[in-house]
Formats: structure tokens, C-alpha cells, sequence
């Protein structure tokens, strides 16, 4: 995965004895599950997050999680959920005017509070999800991960995408020892049916 974009061809050649090669969201997902790098997180109420993304200004970023989750207060759920729309209006017509390419943009992911949102949104944006590489799933857990995997499974046929699941284990059955074993057997069981679907699973060690 291409990674270094920003160094010259003299230093990468320096560098590697085989050159990394440019990949995007359609790529295997096995090769893509790798490939994301470190995630950089900013919330969806932030308004340059287009035109940094079509500027390129954050060269090396190779995956972004846009957040209407932990990085939204309650209050500002309807504002975030409107500027995440106008984030993808513009990604959308940038694209039809060939200033972007899904090869040059970073893999794009949505961190919804609840599947809820994540329908809704869907229904919202439904011409850009192509520019989506999918959604992550906060507090995943036996209770929700179903759901979050089964709706998510029908937007796919919905739009005829591929979007891929980021599940966050991040809640206190988890952290308690007692209940680890359990709970961590039951998400397995959960994510195996979805299998197709996760692109890789991820830790909240913050919470």
C-alpha cells in the first residue's frame, strides 16, 4: 500500500527495493485490512474536512473516520449529520469533475452512534456511499452487533456497494474479566455469520 506519497521518487527508491503500489476501497479485503494505516479521527461538524480531502492537505492520511459519535455533543447531532451531507455533495462533485479519483482519496469511514443514524444517513447520502468505505460500529456489543451487521448487509444490496463493518469493543462486559470470556464468544459467533462484512475489528481503550 502506497503510504509515502509525499516522498520523491529518488527517496523511494532509496527507500524500497520494490516501490509500494497505489490501492483503493475495491482492492481484496483481505490486502485492505491492512492497508488503512493510522485512522485519523475528526468530527463530522468540522467544515474543511472536503476541501482538505480534494487539496490533498493531509498528505500520508490513508484512512479517515468521520465522527458523529463520542466527538459530537448531543445537541449538535441534526448540525453534524447536515455538514457529513454537504462533506459528500462535495466529494460527490469533485469527483464527477475528476479533481478526485478513488484512487487518491483516503478510505473514508462514518462513525455512527446507532444503527438508526447509520439508516438514516444511508437514505441521505445514497448517490455518494460509492466515495464510503464503510461505517464503524462504537460500543459493539451482543446487544447491537446483529442489527449493526444485518442493516448493514441490506444497505449493500440496497446500493449494490460493498461497504465494509469497523466494530469498536469498548464496553464493560468486556473489560470485566467475569464477563470477557462469555461476551467475547458471543461477538464472535455474531461476526462469523457477517464474516463478508468486517474489515477488521478494533479496541476502545479509551472507554
Amino acid at each position: 500500500m502506497f503510504h509515502y506519497d509525499y516522498l520523491s521518487n529518488e527517496k523511494l527508491n532509496q527507500i524500497f527495493y520494490i516501490k509500494p503500489r497505489q490501492i483503493n476501497k475495491s482492492i481484496e479485503k483481505k490486502t485492505l485490512a491492512y492497508s488503512l494505516g493510522a485512522t485519523l479521527y475528526m468530527p463530522s461538524t468540522r467544515n474543511k474536512i472536503a476541501e482538505e480531502i480534494i487539496n490533498n492537505k493531509n498528505l500520508g492520511v490513508k484512512s479517515i473516520a468521520i465522527d458523529l459519535e463520542d466527538a459530537i455533543g448531543d445537541e449538535e447531532v441534526e448540525k453534524a449529520e447536515k455538514s457529513l451531507f454537504q462533506t459528500f455533495e462535495s466529494l460527490n462533485s469533485s469527483f464527477h469533475q475528476n479533481l478526485i479519483n478513488l484512487n487518491n482519496i483516503p478510505f473514508i469511514f462514518i462513525r455512527v452512534r446507532n444503527h438508526d443514524q447509520m439508516i438514516r444517513i444511508s437514505n441521505t447520502i445514497g448517490n455518494c456511499l460509492y466515495l464510503l468505505t464503510g461505517f464503524i460500529f462504537p460500543k459493539f456489543s451482543i446487544k447491537n452487533g446483529g442489527t449493526y451487521l444485518e442493516e448493514l448487509h441490506n444497505i449493500n444490496r440496497k446500493y449494490n456497494l460493498n461497504l465494509y463493518a469497523m466494530p469498536i469493543l469498548e464496553t464493560s462486559d468486556i473489560m470485566y474479566l467475569e464477563k470477557r470470556e462469555n461476551t467475547l464468544s458471543g461477538i464472535k459467533e455474531i461476526t462469523d455469520n457477517f464474516y463478508n462484512l468486517i474489515l477488521n475489528i478494533r479496541i476502545g481503550a479509551t472507554d
